[in-house]
C-alpha cells in the first residue's frame, strides 16, 4: 500500500485535473483507488484490494481498427511496464461504458519488489460525444440525417481514386416538391423530405451511400454495380415513389422524381465531373415529364454534349459583350378589329454563327443550367429598351406591345425589379409598351414570388403575359389569383388544332376562361393558314407563329427612321 503522503500527493494533483488513480503492487494487484476511479470502475478500494488489475479495470480497444472487445493488457510482470498510454473503452463492474484516456507509470526503481504501478484515467466521454456531434453536423444533413453534399463528394472522390469495380451515381430530383411547399407550407415539405430519405435508406444496400444534395435533390452512390443493375434499381425506386400519395391534412399529392444516372466503368473522371454530369442528365430527364431516367455514362457522348454546354458558358459574357448576340422580333397579329393598330411583337435572342444569326436555345439552356441566365435576361431588357429609346417618337408611338421573356432564375432575383425600374427611368420608354413573359411552370412553382413581381410591374404600368399556358399541372387553379394581361396558349395545343377536335376544345376552353377573367389570349405556333382560321373562329385575340411572320432583326421591326 502506498505511503499516505505519496498517495495523497498523486491523488490531490491528478484529481484537480479530473483524473482518477489506481495503484498496484509489483505483481499488479490492486492496492488503492481514488474516489473518481471508484466511480468509473464501480469498485471500492476495500472490494478491489488484492485483486488483479485486469479484473478491476477492464479496457477494450476504442480504435475501429481493433476488435471492440479486445482487452488491453496494461501490466505484465515479465515485460517492463510503465510509460504506456492511450484511449480506450472502460467497462465498469456493472457493464457501463466510458471513453477514457489512460496512462501507466512506475513508482519505484528497477525490479525492486517495493515498486508499484500507477494507472491514471480521465473520462473523455463528453468530449468524444461533442466531437462526434460536431463531426456529424459537418457531414450530415440536419433535416434527414443523410450525408450532405460535401461528405458525399468525399466518398465519391475516394471511390474514383480506389476504382476497381464498376459503380454508378444517381441524381434524384423530386417532382412537384415546390407545389407541396407552396400549398401546405415548409413543415409539410420537410416531412416529405424525411419520408423520401427513409425510403432511400430502405431501398439501398448497407454498402451504398445516400445523401441529400440540397433542396429536394438526393444523391445515391451505388458501389460494385453495373449500368444494367443500376438502371433496374432506379426503375424500382421510381416505381415505389410513384405508388406513394403524400397526405397533408385534407390534401393529397403524388410523389415522383427524375433521375440522372451516371455509370462509371473506367476513365479518369473527377467527383466534380460526375456530379455535374448526373445533374445534367437529370435535367434532361425532367424535360420528358415525371418519373423519367436519363443515363449518361461518364465516358459517353452525353458527357461530350455537356462539355459543349460548358463551352457555351465560357462564351456567354463574351457573346453579349462583343456583339455576337442580337435581338430579333417576331410579330404578333391582332385578330380582333378592336385592337389598336400598331406593332405587336416578342423579342427573341439570337447568336452569331457561320450562317448568320441562329436560335440562342443552346446558350439559354447552358445559362439556365449554370446560373447565368440572369445575365442574359438583363442584357435583353437593357438592349431592347435602348433600341426603343433611340427610335423617333412616331416609330415608338406605333409600338403597342413589346414582349420580353423572364427566366425562373430572375423570378427569384428580387433585384430584377429595381433593375427594370432603373432601365425604364434611364431610357424613358413608356412602361405600358413593355410586357414581360413568364412560363406557366415557372409561375406555379414560385407562386408567391411570381404574384409579387407581377403586381409590382403592373403598378408601374408594365403588362404581363403567362407563357406556354396549358402545358403545366395547374393551368386554371391559380389563374384567378394572377393579375396577368395575356395568356399565351401553348403551341402544343395550337400546332395541330385544325385536325384535332381535342386541341380545338382545349384552346376554346382556355379562351373562354380568359374571357370570364378579362384576360386576352395569344395563340402561339401558328404555322399554317388552317391553324390561323381555326384560332380566329374560336375568338382568340392574337396569333403568333411562322405563318404570321418569321423573326426579323428588331431594328427592322422598329426602324430608326
Amino acid at each position: 500500500m502506498p505511503a499516505a503522503d505519496e498517495r495523497d500527493l498523486f491523488a490531490g494533483v491528478l484529481s484537480t485535473l479530473g483524473v482518477g488513480v489506481i495503484t498496484t503492487d509489483a505483481a499488479g494487484r490492486v492496492e488503492w483507488l481514488d474516489p473518481l476511479a471508484e466511480r468509473l470502475t464501480e469498485w471500492t478500494t476495500e472490494a478491489a484490494r488484492g485483486l488483479p488489475l485486469a479484473q478491476v479495470l477492464t479496457l477494450s480497444g476504442e480504435d475501429l481498427a481493433l476488435p471492440a472487445e479486445t482487452p488491453i493488457p496494461l501490466l505484465s510482470v515479465s515485460a517492463a511496464p510503465g510509460g504506456s498510454s492511450g484511449r480506450a473503452q472502460l467497462i465498469s463492474r456493472t457493464g457501463k461504458r466510458f471513453t477514457v484516456e489512460y496512462a501507466v507509470a512506475t513508482l519505484g526503481a528497477g525490479e525492486s519488489p517495493t515498486r508499484r504501478f500507477l494507472v491514471a484515467l480521465r473520462d473523455v466521454s463528453r468530449e468524444t460525444l461533442a466531437l462526434l456531434q460536431l463531426t456529424r453536423h459537418a457531414t450530415h444533413d440536419p433535416l434527414t440525417g443523410l450525408l450532405n453534399r460535401e461528405a458525399l463528394t468525399a466518398h465519391l472522390d475516394r471511390t474514383l481514386r480506389e476504382h476497381r469495380t464498376p459503380f454508378a451515381f444517381c441524381h434524384l430530383d423530386l417532382d412537384q416538391f415546390n407545389l407541396v411547399n407552396n400549398a401546405c407550407g415548409h413543415t409539410a415539405g420537410d416531412e416529405l423530405l424525411r419520408w423520401v430519405a427513409a425510403l432511400l435508406r430502405e431501398e439501398c444496400r448497407d454498402t451504398d451511400v445516400v445523401a441529400r444534395l440540397g433542396g429536394d435533390v438526393f444523391g445515391l452512390l451505388l458501389g460494385n454495380t453495373t449500368a444494367a443493375e443500376a438502371q433496374s434499381f432506379v426503375h424500382g425506386l421510381l416505381a415505389r415513389l410513384a405508388c406513394f400519395q403524400f397526405r397533408w391534412e385534407d390534401r393529397t399529392f403524388p410523389v415522383g422524381g427524375c433521375v440522372g444516372l451516371v455509370p462509371v466503368t473506367g476513365g479518369k473522371s473527377t467527383a466534380r465531373e460526375v456530379l455535374a454530369l448526373a445533374d445534367y442528365a437529370c435535367s434532361q430527364a425532367k424535360r420528358h415529364g415525371r418519373n423519367q431516367i436519363r443515363i449518361c455514362p461518364a465516358e459517353g457522348e452525353e458527357n461530350l454534349r455537356r462539355q459543349k454546354e460548358l463551352e457555351w458558358v465560357t462564351r456567354i459574357r463574351s457573346n453579349l459583350r462583343e456583339g455576337k448576340a442580337a435581338l430579333y422580333a417576331q410579330a404578333i397579329r391582332p385578330l380582333s378589329r378592336q385592337a389598336p393598330p400598331g406593332a405587336y411583337f416578342e423579342v427573341l435572342l439570337r447568336v452569331a454563327s457561320e450562317d448568320g444569326y441562329t436560335s440562342a436555345e443552346g446558350l439559354i439552356q447552358a445559362a439556365e443550367r449554370y446560373g447565368l441566365v440572369g445575365i442574359v435576361d438583363r442584357w435583353v431588357i437593357r438592349s431592347t429598351l435602348d433600341t426603343l429609346a433611340t427610335r423617333p417618337p412616331r416609330v415608338l408611338a406605333q409600338v403597342r406591345l413589346c414582349s420580353l421573356n423572364l427566366s425562373a432564375v430572375s423570378l427569384h432575383d428580387r433585384s430584377i425589379l429595381e433593375f427594370i425600374h432603373q432601365e425604364l427611368a434611364r431610357t424613358r420608354v413608356p412602361p405600358q409598351k413593355v410586357c414581360f413573359e413568364l412560363t406557366e411552370t415557372a409561375v406555379v412553382e414560385n407562386l408567391a414570388q411570381a404574384r409579387w413581381l407581377i403586381q409590382e410591374l403592373l403598378a408601374v404600368g408594365c403588362r404581363f403575359a403567362l407563357d406556354d399556358f396549358g402545358s403545366g399541372i395547374a393551368s386554371y387553379g391559380h389563374l384567378s389569383d394572377l393579375p396577368v394581361n395575356y395568356l399565351k396558349i401553348a403551341g402544343s395545343f395550337v400546332e395541330n388544332i385544325a385536325a384535332s377536335p381535342l386541341n380545338t376544345a382545349m384552346v376554346a376552353s382556355i379562351n373562354q376562361i380568359a374571357r370570364v377573367l378579362g384576360i386576352e389570349t395569344i395563340a402561339e405556333s401558328v404555322s399554317t393558314a388552317s391553324t390561323l382560321r381555326t384560332v380566329e373562329s374560336i375568338g382568340v385575340d392574337f396569333a403568333q407563329g411562322t405563318w404570321i411572320a418569321e423573326p426579323r432583326p428588331l431594328g427592322e421591326v422598329c426602324p430608326p427612321a
